[in-house]
């Protein structure tokens, strides 16, 4: 009893007290009781560097890096000897304790001023508080985590020191900033990306070329980003260059996205629809009913209840006939490629055919053939391949494309698929 009593009391004690480090065992230990700018002074005072783990609650891959990455010896060893350690929780939920709580501001700051655009997210700070290298990802190799980690000591491996010589040097050269605004958005580098691909979209005469929507469309992925504003105002004409629904679909997933909507794929917990449409209505209230339904079918194609998915995709397609847009239906039609089950297969085919009506694109021609070949249509199946080649041949810069499907097409041949 005085032994548990002993413990009770060490333990509020530790609750109690400000700046205490708590130890994952011999793994990394996360400062705890400390605020933000608490985090910088101490780091400064120190000579030491930051090492910051923005993660969620919902998110997988986070937990994975905590519990099998965070816990090994060796990386407490360096960590705990070279880095000021922080942990930022970026979501809230009702089982926050205090010390979660009270980050709750700074979380807000660190997530704007630094654009956290994935987790989980590892920014690395010099002892002046100054960000220097980024690392957004996993890995189930504690020594790659290091190398990766160790980056951030040396200005000539730095991320984010390297890539302000790069914007330096490229000045106001279109070119020069589409390759960066790329560079930073691969790198889920929310410092730089926002204003590279501004700094691109106001350095080129003509937006509304095939090749600059694609680009425009890899790299917008937030609201917030000017990419978004030329999807939603200029439905028509990036949908005359680039097909049929295009900008529609590319506003719809961010503003589910920022709903909170997909965070269900984390657990395949239901997702709370009357929540996520209050939200989407407050933003987009004219296109929220087609945004709910495109989220229950995501929903209950990623739980594998297929018999209500595709119940409700007859529906949709029913329902949306006159605004079909063939790249969304194409994209779950690629998605039942993947399944062991004839009857999707079929319905599948279906919709490809339906689709296909809208839009014989190669690439829409290349998804109907797996399609084809999945309902058991072999014969078939050849055809269209053979003929989304010799449509994809039409077009420049697509080589890779065109090897990858004649492969396909001699699998298809020799009975290997």
């Amino acid at each position: 009893m005085k032994f548990r009593n002993k413990l009770t009391i060490t333990c509020l004690l530790a609750a109690l007290l400000p700046g205490i480090v708590w130890s994952q065992g011999d793994g990394i230990r996360f400062e705890k009781g400390l605020s933000w700018q608490q985090i910088k002074e101490k780091a400064k005072k120190e000579n030491r560097y930051i090492f910051m783990d923005c993660y969620a609650t919902w998110c997988a891959p986070c937990k994975l890096m905590s519990d099998s990455i965070f816990t090994k010896k060796e990386v407490g060893d360096v960590f705990n000897q070279k880095f000021i350690n922080v942990k930022v929780q970026m979501d809230k939920t009702a089982k926050d304790n205090e010390e979660i709580k009270s980050w709750y501001e700074d979380a807000a700051a660190i997530a704007k001023e630094y654009g956290v655009m994935a987790v989980p997210n590892f920014f690395y700070f010099s002892p002046e508080g100054k960000l220097v290298h980024l690392f957004v990802g996993t890995t189930s190799d504690p020594k790659q985590f290091i190398e990766i980690s160790g980056k951030a000591f040396d200005p000539s491996t730095q991320y984010f020191t390297q890539m302000e010589a790069e914007i330096k040097a490229a000045g106001n050269h279109p070119d020069s900033l589409r390759k960066l605004a790329k560079k930073a958005t691969k790198n889920n580098d929310g410092v730089n990306a926002p204003i590279l691909t501004n700094a691109y979209l106001d350095a080129t005469k003509d937006l509304f070329t095939k090749d600059h929507l694609m680009f425009v469309d890899e790299i917008t992925g937030r609201s917030a980003d000017k990419g978004f504003a030329i999807f939603r105002d200029n439905a028509e004409k990036v949908d005359a260059v680039v097909g049929k629904g295009v900008a529609e679909l590319k506003v719809a997933k961010i503003i589910l996205m920022e709903a909170g909507a997909f965070n269900f794929m984390a657990d395949n917990s239901k997702p709370d629809y009357a929540a996520i449409e209050q939200r989407i209505r407050s933003v987009m209230p004219d296109r929220a009913e087609r945004m709910m339904e495109m989220l229950k079918l995501h929903y209950h194609l990623q739980i594998q209840d297929y018999d209500e998915f595709r119940n409700l995709m007859d529906a949709y397609l029913k329902k949306y006939e006159k605004q079909l847009y063939p790249v969304e239906v194409f994209g779950y039609v690629q998605m039942t490629l993947f399944m062991n089950n004839p009857e999707m297969h079929q319905a599948a085919l279906n919709w490809s055919i339906a689709a296909l009506a809208e839009n014989g694109s190669p690439q829409n021609l290349s998804i109907h053939s797996g399609a084809l070949l999945k309902a058991g249509k072999k014969a078939d199946a050849i055809v269209t391949m053979k003929k989304a080649i010799t449509e994809m041949e039409k077009e420049k810069g697509m080589e890779q494309v065109i090897e990858a499907w004649s492969q396909t097409l001699a699998q298809m041949e020799k009975g290997e698929l």
